[in-house]
């Protein structure tokens, strides 16, 4: 089904509304644009799967349920689909559940890809005849349709299967912290241009003046860009950017001299060029910006980091869960700062929610000397172990315990997700042919 009308596809949307949820996917280019140019937008539930061109309708009935938190909109890593839409509408999406984040939370690994996250749920090997298609051009064939079509159909078997999972571990309220995250607007802003240049790709020593300079040309880019709606790497590269900068050339002629400076955009945008860097100069120095200073962090925090880090990668095999999702080394320098009073508990993410629980009580004990490290011997695991004194300066260590019995069960631990053999080795069915039994068993769950 393909929705080229407006009265069609204000009559899918009234469809989708009668149901709690539904999945979504898009097709754009942005290669050529500064916003990615959205080429057709996929939806499906269990009744329903069809798609929509953007480029005959008016979306703005679909924009309405993107911002409704009446519906569950299901995405595999969402974020750039929701990035389109809210480049459309200024509303970000309210009510999501994204499937490569559930994945993560059961034991399908850090960032699965949605082909290998069908693989792993449906036995269903995706087809890639399509990868390269340019969806802005028309007419769509029908292989097209039925291969973005397929896409969503997918992913409500996926969807089904993470709820399951979900509900199995105990996890849905946790994840459900982590959707949250896709709701922000500040998750979809653009930079402003004046921001632009505390992203700029730079190597060595920059002054307060280059950086005055270097806020001009890359507010100066940014705005081009935008004006021309092509990628701001087209109109110049950062390192040019940048070496303009540092030369601070006030002549139009000089920019042929810098390696790397197209001749047609040097004659086209000399001018605004030399303007930019001359603004920068005038600059007064009190005003000039400075980069932000590194953070300080405790003395020794490197040290207690790795230690750190190898017991959250030991707890998120136990536990499941992809390790960025658990802890970050960011994140546990944080901790480090708190524990030494120099920041404060909210600062922390792994001391709030469901971190907290599994994960950063544990990690504060550590960091305090109430507890330590141990490898069991009988399951080759590292476990936490409670120090039964406190360890004197300069002398030996109290006795430890370990925190839990020879196979005492971990309230959070959840099987592994074992692995289906590399789909080209196991010779799997062409993605037309479902796997024997059709669709996940239970696939009527509801939504988490």
């Amino acid at each position: 089904m393909l929705v080229r009308r407006n009265d069609d596809l204000a009559d899918l949307c009234r469809r989708l509304s009668a149901g709690t949820w539904f999945v979504l996917d898009t097709e754009f280019v942005g290669e050529k644009s500064y916003y990615p140019r959205l080429g057709l937008v996929q939806v499906a539930n269990d009744e329903l799967a069809a798609a929509i061109d953007p480029l005959e309708v008016d979306l703005a009935p679909f924009l309405e349920l993107i911002a409704s938190p009446e519906i569950l909109k299901v995405v595999h890593a969402g974020r750039s689909d929701f990035e389109i839409f809210y480049q459309k509408s200024r509303r970000p999406p309210a009510h999501v559940f994204d499937t490569q984040v559930a994945a993560a939370m059961v034991g399908y690994g850090e960032s699965v890809s949605y082909a290998r996250l069908v693989w792993q749920v449906t036995g269903i090997k995706l087809s890639k005849l399509e990868t390269f298609t340019d969806w802005l051009r028309r007419p769509l064939t029908n292989e097209q349709i039925e291969y973005a079509l397929d896409d969503v159909r997918h992913l409500v078997m996926v969807y089904h299967e993470m709820v399951r999972a979900l509900r199995r571990a105990s996890r849905t309220e946790w994840v459900r912290e982590e959707f949250k995250r896709l709701e922000d607007p500040d998750l979809y802003a653009r930079t402003e241009p004046r921001e632009a240049f505390l992203h700029l790709k730079r190597s060595g020593h920059v002054t307060p003046r280059n950086l005055a300079v270097l806020r001009e040309l890359a507010a100066w880019r940014e705005e081009t860009a935008r004006r021309r709606d092509i990628p701001r790497n087209l109109v110049m590269r950062d390192e040019v950017l940048v070496e303009i900068g540092r030369r601070a050339i006030t002549r139009a002629g000089a920019l042929h001299n810098i390696r790397g400076m197209h001749p047609r955009e040097a004659d086209k945008s000399g001018a605004e060029i030399v303007a930019a860097v001359e603004r920068g100069l005038a600059v007064p120095d009190r005003e000039c910006p400075r980069l932000p200073k590194k953070l300080d962090h405790t003395p020794g925090a490197g040290t207690i980091v790795s230690l750190l880090d190898a017991y959250v990668r030991a707890r998120a095999t136990q536990v499941g869960i992809a390790v960025p999702l658990l802890g970050t080394k960011d994140e546990l320098f944080r901790l480090v700062d708190h524990a030494a009073g120099r920041a404060e508990a909210d600062d922390c993410q792994v001391l709030r929610g469901w971190r907290r629980k599994i994960l950063g009580e544990e990690l504060l004990a550590l960091v305090s000397g109430r507890s330590g490290l141990a490898l069991d011997p009988r399951s080759g695991r590292v476990r936490l172990t409670h120090m039964q004194e406190p360890v004197a300066a300069g002398g030996a260590p109290g006795t430890h315990a370990t925190a839990a019995a020879h196979g005492a069960a971990d309230p959070h631990e959840i099987p592994p997700i074992e692995p289906r053999a590399d789909p080209e080795e196991a010779h799997a069915r062409p993605h037309e042919e479902p796997r024997e039994g059709g669709a996940p068993e239970d696939s009527d769950s509801a939504p988490a």
